[in-house]
């Protein structure tokens, strides 16, 4: 025969095996603590993966840019050819795409340290890596214009830079920081050297090779890398 149990043990039973507001509370306060002790764990390695992909693109298009240079008789990509129809498509992400070398949307062109609105936004101007279009991409430090130059004019390959990271400040939908294709050597200049991986630039030479140069003042990165009126990592002799 079943026996029931008076109402008050069932009570006292249910009453036993809730939890109080006290212990609740307790529960959050300590899953808060683990989290903020937590939290600079999984940023660092957080960090450290944007890094490793950072140097990652930037290495797979370096290879690409070597590969069109060997394609085209020793020489660079034109920084911007103005004979295409739409002439704001002639950049040399563009031109990379169009003859197949390498598309516009697969990610390589995004730097994910580089933080705002725009940061997925990928078209031929907002490019996370800046080419160092007036010594390679073009001759305007040596006389002429749009002509690029030839791998055989480059004197020292694994001290000149080729790509790296660049942004403009300023030019994003919020006024933050927004990618480059370009980078320039000129001080002051619109297309800056962004030293946005810990203080650091990450730095594709044109022999193929990447690296990172520790930029002691962000706001003036050619105090490291040299510029139009000093010895630098820029000139192509």
């Amino acid at each position: 025969m079943k026996r029931f149990r008076p109402y008050r043990q069932v009570t006292a039973a249910r009453h036993k095996a809730a939890f109080t507001l006290l212990e609740i509370l307790i529960v959050f306060v300590v899953l808060g603590i683990l989290a903020v002790l937590a939290f600079p764990t999984m940023k660092g390695v957080l960090e450290k993966s944007h890094d490793a992909k950072c140097m990652g693109n930037l290495k797979q298009l370096a290879a690409t840019h070597l590969l069109y240079a060997a394609d085209n008789n020793g020489s660079f990509v034109t920084y911007y050819d103005p004979n295409y129809n739409i002439p704001a498509r002639g950049h040399w992400p563009r031109i990379f795409a169009d003859q197949g070398y390498i598309p516009l949307d697969n990610g390589v062109q995004i730097c994910l340290s580089l933080k705002g609105s725009d940061v997925k936004l990928v078209n031929e101007d907002n490019i996370h890596y800046g080419y160092n279009y007036l010594h390679l991409g073009s001759s305007f430090r040596y006389g002429g214009s749009l002509e690029p130059a030839k791998l055989s004019q480059i004197a020292k390959l694994a001290e000149t830079i080729l790509l790296a990271d660049s942004y403009r400040p300023n030019a994003g939908a919020h006024g933050e920081p927004r990618g480059s294709y370009l980078l320039s050597d000129a001080k002051g200049g619109p297309f800056i050297p962004h030293a946005r991986h810990g203080g650091g630039v990450n730095i594709a030479w044109t022999d193929g090779h990447v690296s990172r140069i520790r930029i002691k003042n962000p706001s003036d990165p050619w105090a490291e890398l040299g510029g139009d009126t000093a010895p630098s990592f820029f000139d192509r002799e």
